[in-house]
């Protein structure tokens, strides 16, 4: 918790923030090349299966997803992070990187990032440079109909995602770190 003078300061500083007039001084973006693929009524969204877990999770996200009939329709690209020595590999990455531009919708699962071979780049830290996703944004809320242990449960978690130990970088600020 904050200290009380740290509380009212903070408070004194949020009053002090100038709030856009109106709606229209929000930013928007007024081009169409943001928008989802959609085709006969479905959005196309590429799909990457990924490693482990990853590959389980995207199978029953597609599941419910048929149940519950959500005009979709997947573009599947089967991308693994698993070291094979497969030059074809690279070109299945290249593959999903053309198909989330061209959809700009997708869904991920982990994909395995080698850790006792140096110099071999992650394709998660890849594709975020690849992509410039700068940040992560995670949304959690209660779902209405559900009891759970904590109410009112409504919150954003923002993290970079292109600085620090999210980057990928292969250096030594400081000789043994």
């Amino acid at each position: 918790m904050f200290s009380r003078s740290s509380q009212r300061a903070a408070l004194a500083l949020l009053r002090s923030t100038k709030r856009p007039a109106d709606r229209a001084a929000y930013a928007t973006v007024q081009s169409d090349i943001f928008k989802p693929t959609k085709f006969g009524g479905k959005y196309t969204v590429t799909l990457i299966p990924g490693d482990g877990i990853g590959a389980e999770v995207s199978e029953a996200v597609k599941t419910i997803f048929k149940a519950d009939n959500v005009p979709i329709e997947w573009e599947q690209v089967d991308v693994t992070g698993v070291e094979t020595g497969d030059k074809h590999t690279e070109e299945l990455f290249r593959e999903s990187i053309a198909s989330l531009k061209r959809n700009k919708l997708g869904l991920k699962g982990i994909l395995h990032t080698p850790v006792e071979r140096s110099g071999h780049q992650s394709f998660n830290v890849a594709l975020r440079q690849e992509l410039d996703i700068y940040a992560s944004i995670v949304l959690i809320k209660n779902i209405p109909g559900y009891e759970t242990r904590h109410k009112n449960v409504d919150l954003c978690i923002i993290r970079e995602n292109t600085e620090g130990e999210y980057s990928g970088l292969e250096h030594q600020s400081v000789s043994g770190v």
